[in-house]
């Protein structure tokens, strides 16, 4: 049976909600917290900034509205550039469930 541990579910069901902020699926007040990196924030051309990360979010040590922007972040750029960017949200599920398994099992 391809089950997923509940903790390895948890990621890939954040990663789909980034996914889908990012590609404008997702409600407002979600896409509102997650922020690319371009290159219209630094003067010079960044690695990350075409690789699809996200911006490190400031934080404190507090259970607000950061634990989920940093939670995103962290999956997010973790993640390998032939899964962030997939062409729907099918193949990126396809894409990133084959690497879970490959990592986790």
């Amino acid at each position: 049976m391809h089950w997923l541990p509940i903790q390895v579910h948890i990621k890939f069901k954040l990663c789909v909600l980034v996914y889908k902020s990012l590609n404008g699926t997702a409600p407002m007040y979600i896409a509102d917290k997650l922020q690319l990196v371009t290159q219209l924030q630094r003067h010079t051309t960044l690695r990350s900034a075409t690789n699809c990360d996200l911006v490190v979010p400031p934080c404190r040590l507090h259970f607000g509205e950061c634990v989920f922007t940093v939670a995103a972040w962290s999956l997010w750029n973790s993640l390998p550039g032939d899964v962030r960017h997939a062409t729907s949200l099918a193949v990126f599920k396809k894409n990133f469930k084959t690497f879970l398994f490959c990592k986790h099992c």
